[in-house]
């Protein structure tokens, strides 16, 4: 939706989407290891909220530790941030773009 709201056409809007999604991969510490990578990657690996949630569930389901009840609400808090911001930009621009026209 993020996306859509500020692109002029749907398919920019699904390439997009592609390449966000395979930077999410390759920068969560899914594809690579964190710490093989640079520290300019490691910075857009903190930012994105995939990361946290990998590791927590990295912790609880395959390593079997216990992980604190508050090291949980952390990491429930910070994926809070990502659709917060996410809610304010589309309401700013939501009724703009819907009024605009699509190009093809």
């Amino acid at each position: 939706m993020l996306l859509f709201v500020f692109t002029k056409s749907i398919f920019t809007t699904y390439s997009l989407i592609g390449m966000l999604v395979s930077l999410a991969l390759a920068f969560s510490g899914f594809a690579m290891p964190v710490m093989a990578m640079a520290w300019p990657t490691q910075i857009v690996e903190n930012i994105q909220p995939l990361t946290h949630a990998l590791n927590v569930m990295l912790y609880i389901f395959l390593r079997e530790v216990s992980v604190s009840l508050l090291r949980i609400t952390q990491v429930c808090l910070i994926l809070l941030i990502y659709p917060a911001i996410c809610a304010f930009l589309i309401l700013n621009r939501l009724s703009t773009r819907l009024r605009m026209q699509e190009v093809f």
